[in-house]
């Protein structure tokens, strides 16, 4: 038995939410390399499911001296300290499995962001994620190590856009963190046949939002902290 179906035995979740649980971590372990999927596996202790991101967010508003306005905030969360993965199922900002290729990109990124965190990345992510004219994400240019995960999302989705793959993209768009990656065992060569035609940004911005309090790392979707747009005055 794996440590998602351990966590997921003793979740409460149903029979039906169990299997759509277990088939997103499968889909996304599938597009790891093997060296991906076994750091992964050393890293994670335990799974923790929640049977919706309303539950989720109040596990993690207990961490927090101020609880998010938003009930249904909190995305996902990676516990560096107990190294524990704290998740929902569907019906969340973007589709669950680029939500769960984000965490687990985190968790490649333990101990303290250490590939994110290095000379390298941080150099690569400040001129071709954070200043590409096509934006990986918003929430990609916060910091190095939300670029990382952003990547990840990317990388480890099974996205088809414009008629080329998810990783097709990304090492047309971005090559040096591409290559990073490949360097560090997380992904495989992968031949670009034609350059990427995207234009203005390739992920939905699934988090606007982030917090890190006693190791745990809380990826967060707030609607309420979206300010409407002032309405325009209707000219006499």
């Amino acid at each position: 038995m794996t440590k998602a179906e351990q966590g997921l035995r003793g979740s409460g979740l149903t029979k039906e939410q169990k299997e759509v649980y277990l088939k997103t971590v499968r889909d996304v372990l599938e597009n790891m390399t093997e060296g991906a999927v076994d750091r992964f596996d050393q890293v994670v202790v335990r799974f923790e499911f929640y049977t919706d991101t309303r539950a989720l967010t109040k596990v993690g508003n207990s961490l927090r001296k101020i609880p998010l306005d938003d009930p249904t905030g909190i995305q996902g969360m990676w516990d560096g300290s107990g190294r524990v993965l704290h998740l929902d199922g569907p019906g969340k900002v973007d589709d669950a499995q680029s939500i769960y290729a984000h965490e687990f990109s985190h968790v490649l990124d333990w101990p303290n962001h250490k590939l994110s965190s290095t000379p390298e990345w941080g150099a690569l992510w400040k001129e071709e994620i954070a200043n590409n004219v096509v934006a990986l994400s918003d929430y990609a240019n916060a910091a190095p190590s939300e670029g990382f995960a952003e990547f990840g999302r990317l990388v480890f989705s099974n996205k088809t856009i414009a008629g080329q793959t998810a990783r097709e993209h990304a090492k047309s768009l971005y090559p040096r963190a591409y290559r990073f990656w490949e360097d560090k065992g997380l992904l495989p060569q992968v031949v670009v046949k034609k350059p990427s035609g995207v234009k203005g940004q390739i992920l939905k911005e699934a988090f606007n939002d982030k917090l890190d309090v006693a190791k745990v790392h809380i990826d967060m979707w707030d609607k309420r902290a979206i300010r409407p747009s002032t309405p325009k005055t209707k000219k006499k």
